[in-house]
């Protein structure tokens, strides 16, 4: 799995560490992440692809 994580503040940041880390406690997959301005007032979105 390889995810992207598009959040609009780096005041996020730990935050979103730590609900990662709580959802993948070993082996956690591959992310990147990006600080942007998101639509209708989100504040976090995250694109992932998945094989099985």
């Amino acid at each position: 799995m390889q995810a992207t994580i598009f959040y609009t503040t780096l005041d996020n940041l730990a935050t979103i560490n730590t609900v990662w880390a709580e959802h993948f406690p070993t082996a956690a997959p591959a992310r990147s992440a990006a600080v942007v301005t998101l639509a209708g007032g989100r504040g976090i979105s995250i694109a992932a692809t998945a094989v099985a």
